[in-house]
């Protein structure tokens, strides 16, 4: 593939996600939040983008495509009893046809193999600029709320703590994400030192989004960084001890944070959040028998039953049964032998992604954010754990 070629398909890559980010922004400023808006731009640019990109290669991708094409089918036609008239509840349904594109988006990249390592570079720096403008934003819209939750005085689920992201779940899992691509090209040595600053002011910002599950997403990737990082510098060794220091001594001076942030951040007042009695509700309303166990009740069921449980793999259970279930496990079983694999040819980027396999594995627990559907956050996921592990050329 020549150099034109390549530039391509990276420039489709950013253009898709610049294209998301900026429906994200306009959905939340000026058109209330609307989903509709959001998932129409999403989609009409999804399929510009890439349509004319995907070419026939391996016949197993191709087998992996027909089966989720066959699979949702066959969950939307025993399901049509449910759908209903309104835009979202038929816009929903356009899953059926969005993975298997995906599943062959990423048969060609692997064809292909477009990625350089000047293409990474390329991705994650526009990854990186997105995730500081939009929480530069958010501490210029939000700063006053933020301080204010910590201190106690403002509860998190009353006010605005998102930016211009109309979840903060979203915004904080953006940030996180964003963060995983600022410690590549830290490692990679694309950025001074000076890039640490800003990675420590994203986990001070994913902390007060208040989003527990971003808090995990960031946790788990970032453990998993330094764990699987072959030389840790004296720097990085430095940085955390001296963020550690700095929270055993805010704390130690302000006992009270540490009930601040207990039950603004952690919520552990609030347990789960209701999440086991929306899982309870939600199996107790869908039809009992072995179609529904094998095929779920459809994206149409999910609407009208009002299905609505922070878990990504009860989403796909409900979406798509027991048979969906089983090809989301062997995509990802399939993404971590290629992340693994990709670590022995560049292990810095290799590391990147077996991390967001593994914390999207923590946050898909307790967040809806199937990694194969429309989304932000859901392709920054996919972003690490399948296009780049697919796309990119072991040969420099």
């Amino acid at each position: 593939m020549n150099n034109s070629q390549n530039d391509n398909a990276c420039q489709r890559l950013n253009a898709y996600l610049v294209m998301q980010w900026i429906a994200v922004v306009v959905a939340t400023l000026f058109l209330h939040a609307s989903s509709t808006f959001f998932w129409t731009v999403n989609l009409i640019t999804f399929l510009a983008l890439f349509i004319g990109y995907i070419r026939f290669s391996a016949l197993n991708d191709f087998i992996i495509a027909l089966c989720f094409s066959l699979s949702g089918v066959f969950s939307f036609a025993i399901n049509l009893r449910f759908l209903g008239t309104s835009i979202k509840a038929v816009g929903t349904n356009v899953g059926i046809i969005v993975i298997p594109i995906y599943i062959l988006l990423f048969s060609s990249l692997n064809n292909n193999k477009p990625l350089h390592n000047i293409d990474i570079y390329r991705l994650m720096k526009c990854l990186s600029i997105l995730g500081t403008i939009t929480m530069a934003a958010a501490f210029i819209l939000s700063g006053k709320n933020m301080i204010g939750v910590l201190r106690g005085s403002l509860n998190s689920y009353n006010v605005s703590l998102s930016g211009f992201f109309y979840s903060k779940n979203i915004y904080g899992a953006f940030v996180a994400l964003s963060l995983m691509a600022d410690f590549y090209l830290l490692k990679s040595g694309f950025r001074n030192r000076g890039g640490y600053s800003i990675c420590i002011i994203k986990v001070i910002a994913v902390i007060l989004s208040s989003s527990r599950a971003a808090l995990l997403l960031t946790g788990v990737s970032l453990l998993t960084l330094f764990l699987l990082s072959k030389h840790r510098t004296l720097k990085e060794w430095a940085v955390l001890l001296l963020i550690s220091l700095v929270i055993v001594v805010v704390l130690f001076r302000h006992p009270d944070y540490i009930a601040s942030f207990e039950n603004n951040v952690l919520k552990l007042d609030i347990g789960d959040a209701g999440r086991n009695v929306a899982r309870t509700r939600a199996f107790a309303s869908i039809p009992n028998s072995i179609i529904t166990r094998l095929f779920g009740v459809g994206y149409a069921g999910i609407d009208y039953f009002k299905i609505d449980i922070d878990n990504s793999f009860y989403n796909e259970y409900f979406s798509g049964g027991i048979i969906k279930i089983i090809l989301v496990v062997v995509m990802l079983i399939y993404s971590f032998f290629k992340c693994a694999n990709l670590r022995k040819e560049n292990i810095v980027l290799g590391n990147s992604c077996i991390a967001a396999v593994l914390s999207y594995l923590a946050y898909a627990l307790f967040e809806s954010t199937p990694v194969f559907e429309l989304g932000i956050t859901n392709y920054c996921f996919m972003f690490f754990m399948y296009i780049i592990p697919w796309g990119y050329s072991f040969n420099e």
